[in-house]
C-alpha cells in the first residue's frame, strides 16, 4: 500500500511540475507577444549600378505584429541625400504602413551605403536599422548585373549569357574574362573586336560540393575608368543534404566578438551523411571552436564559435564542413555581416 501511495504521489508531482512549466512558458510567451512590435519586409535594399546624379525611390512595408498600438517616431538617415517618409505613424495591431525612401545619387562615382534608423515604441527593437546600397557608375555595364542560380546536384550544370554595353554607346573591346568560382568558365564572342555591345557566355560544371557559393566574374575592357567590370555570382547547389541554416549572418555590433551557432546537417534515407572530417572558416572569419555531434548515420549537428576579424579588410567568408562518403565532399555555409556587404541587386534594379 505504501509503495502504491508513493507511486501515486510521484505521478501527481510530475503532473504538477509539467503544469507549472507549461503555465510559466505560456506566461513568458504572452509577455513576449504583448505590446507593440515592429516588422519590415526587408532589412536591406541594393540598387546596384546606377547613373550618377539621378534620383531613386523604393518602398518598404512596415507592419505592427504586436498586440498594442505601434507609434513610429523619427526616421533618421545617415546622409542628407537620403529622405525617408512614412505613410502612417500610428499602427494598430496587424496594420501596415509604407515607408518611402528617396535617394539622390551623388555625381561622384563609387559605391555607397546609407542607413535609416526607424525609431518606435517597440520595447524589444526601439531602433530598427535598414541598409541602402547604391553604386554610382558611369562605365561599362553588365546585363544582368548579377547571376543568381539555383540548381540540383544531380544536374550537369547550367549555361547563361551576359551582355556588356557602354552607356555612351561607344564601341569597346574585351581584353580578358576570369572567374574565381571553381567550375565556372566565361568566354566572350569576338571580344577583340570593338563593338558597342558584347555577348558573354557563362558555363558552370557541377562539382561534388554542395551549398551556397559566392564569387564573381571579372571582365577586363579597354574603356578608361572602367577597365574591369565585376559581376557578382551566387550559386546554390541543392542535393540530398540539408543545411539549417544555409547561411550565417551577424550584426555589425557583433564584429570582433565570439559568435556561437549550430549548423544542423540532415540527409534523406537515400544517402548516408558519412563522417565529418573537418570544419574551417575562410575570408575574414576565424573558427575559434567546433564540435561535431553525430546523431545517426543520416544526421549530425555542428557547433561552431566564430569571430569576424574587423582588421582583415575583408567582409564575407565561408564556413566549410568537409564530409567523407567514399570521397571528400564540401558543404559550404556563407558567412556575412548584415548592412555591410551588399546583397545581390535584383534584375529590376539594373541600370537602363
Amino acid at each position: 500500500m505504501h509503495r502504491k501511495q508513493k507511486t501515486y504521489w510521484l505521478i501527481v508531482c510530475g503532473v504538477l511540475a509539467f503544469l507549472v512549466f507549461a503555465v510559466g512558458r505560456s506566461i513568458r510567451i504572452a509577455i513576449h507577444s504583448t505590446g507593440p512590435q515592429i516588422a519590415i519586409d526587408r532589412m536591406e535594399h541594393n540598387w546596384g549600378k546606377v547613373t550618377p546624379g539621378r534620383q531613386l525611390e523604393t518602398r518598404f512595408k512596415v507592419k505592427n505584429i504586436g498586440s498594442q498600438l505601434l507609434e513610429i517616431g523619427e526616421l533618421k538617415a545617415s546622409c542628407g541625400c537620403t529622405k525617408p517618409t512614412i505613410s502612417l505613424a500610428r499602427l494598430k495591431s496587424g496594420e501596415e504602413a509604407a515607408m518611402t525612401v528617396k535617394v539622390n545619387v551623388p555625381k561622384e562615382t563609387g559605391p555607397r551605403i546609407y542607413y535609416i534608423i526607424i525609431n518606435s515604441n517597440d520595447k524589444i527593437t526601439p531602433k530598427l536599422e535598414v541598409s541602402i546600397f547604391v553604386n554610382a557608375w558611369s562605365g561599362v555595364v553588365s546585363v544582368p548585373e548579377s547571376l543568381h542560380v539555383s540548381i540540383r546536384k544531380d544536374s550537369t550544370g547550367f549555361k547563361g549569357n551576359l551582355q556588356l554595353y557602354a552607356p555612351d554607346k561607344r564601341p569597346f573591346m574585351i581584353k580578358n574574362t576570369v572567374s574565381d568560382l571553381q567550375g565556372l568558365s566565361v568566354t566572350s564572342e569576338r571580344g577583340d573586336v570593338a563593338r558597342p555591345v558584347h555577348n558573354i557566355e557563362v558555363n558552370y560544371k557541377i562539382t561534388d560540393d554542395q551549398g551556397v557559393f559566392r564569387g564573381g566574374i571579372m571582365i577586363a575592357t579597354d574603356v578608361e575608368g572602367s577597365e574591369t567590370v565585376s559581376v557578382p555570382v551566387l550559386i546554390n547547389i541543392k542535393g540530398n543534404v540539408v543545411l539549417i541554416p544555409n547561411k550565417i549572418q551577424v550584426e555589425r555590433s557583433d564584429l570582433g566578438k565570439a559568435i556561437s551557432r549550430t549548423v544542423v546537417i540532415r540527409t534523406n534515407k537515400d544517402e548516408v551523411l558519412g563522417e565529418i572530417s573537418s570544419v574551417s572558416a575562410t575570408g575574414a572569419w576565424t573558427l575559434l571552436k567546433s564540435k561535431v555531434r553525430k546523431i545517426n548515420s543520416y544526421a549530425s549537428d555542428v557547433d561552431v564559435e566564430l569571430c569576424h576579424d574587423i582588421n582583415s579588410g575583408a567582409k564575407g567568408g565561408n564556413l566549410i564542413i568537409d564530409r567523407i562518403v567514399n570521397k571528400r565532399m564540401r558543404l559550404v555555409v556563407p558567412l556575412s555581416v548584415r548592412g555591410w556587404e551588399a546583397p545581390l541587386p535584383t534584375p529590376e534594379n539594373t541600370i537602363q
